[in-house]
């Protein structure tokens, strides 16, 4: 599995989804974040139960 960031440019809010390898299919989203790093903070609670899944940043921002 993987990690996705994206990003509303209208509201300003981030949101991460988790994606199977295999076939790509959403396997969980979370909650609008405020800020970038708080979505990455919620990533890194999450992927520390799985740890060494790769996350890729949708949002076309440096970190």
């Amino acid at each position: 599995m993987y990690f996705e960031i994206y990003k509303n440019p209208v509201l300003r809010q981030y949101w991460w989804v988790i994606k199977s390898d295999g076939n790509h299919q959403t396997l969980a989203t979370s909650e609008m974040y405020t800020s970038k790093q708080s979505c990455r903070n919620a990533i890194d609670i999450v992927a520390s139960q799985s740890a060494g899944k790769p996350v890729y940043d949708k949002t076309g921002e440096a970190n």
